[in-house]
């Protein structure tokens, strides 16, 4: 006869743990989606040196970079200030005034979800654009404090990021657009995102893809 505990630590236990696996799932996947959306955008960039070569600045997880991995066979470095990595890829640490790769030497650059965490989006937009080759590519994916619901989203998520990034910035899309184009990228692509892509902060969201001039 098969023994249960009666100790309720051992349940509370189990029932993390399968949480804690069901939120890494769930992370894995929302990240393939977006993965196979940026390939989409990159399909007719053409490689340096027979391999796509991206940085993902910001990283995170890491797992977009992974999956972009292995649908494009591309070469794929992380940078963050910090090292919070689950997936395999390459990292380098960001000090968060310069990108550690050389001036032209990437192909494309992913940032997701990134830039509205800056104090200074402009410089490093200015970065990116340096480590670009020419005609090399830049993914963005911002949240717009479009009207007033948004606005509210976007202070929210602002509060919960206080002690990891103190100043927030959000634009408007004619804002973020005259941004590239003053920084020296052409805007080819950019949509709007259903807010539903995470139903825990539904805020207007928007993808962008410039190339550099």
């Amino acid at each position: 006869m098969r023994h249960v505990s009666s100790n309720p630590n051992v349940g509370r236990l189990a029932i993390s743990r399968a949480w804690q696996r069901y939120l890494r799932r769930r992370r894995i996947a929302k990240a393939y989606d977006m993965a196979k959306e940026i390939a989409a955008q990159l399909a007719t960039l053409a490689p340096t040196n027979n391999q796509l070569q991206l940085v993902d600045v910001g990283c995170g997880n890491g797992f977009i970079g992974h999956h972009l991995q292995a649908l494009m066979s591309a070469r794929v470095c992380g940078v963050d200030v910090q090292r919070s990595l689950q997936a395999e890829i390459e990292f380098r640490h960001f000090d968060g005034l310069s990108i550690p790769l050389q001036s032209s030497s990437q192909d494309a650059a992913l940032m997701c979800y990134v830039l509205h965490h800056c104090e200074d989006p402009a410089g490093l937009l200015t970065d990116v654009h340096r480590i670009l080759r020419s005609a090399g590519r830049i993914v963005i994916y911002e949240d717009l404090p479009r009207t007033a619901f948004d606005q509210l989203q976007c202070a929210r998520h602002a509060w919960s990021w206080r002690s990891r990034s103190p100043a927030c910035t959000f634009m408007q899309s004619s804002a973020w657009r005259g941004l590239l184009n003053q920084l020296g990228f052409t805007t080819i692509t950019e949509r709007h995102l259903s807010r539903l892509r995470d139903c825990n902060n539904p805020v207007e969201r928007w993808l962008y893809v410039g190339e550099k001039r």
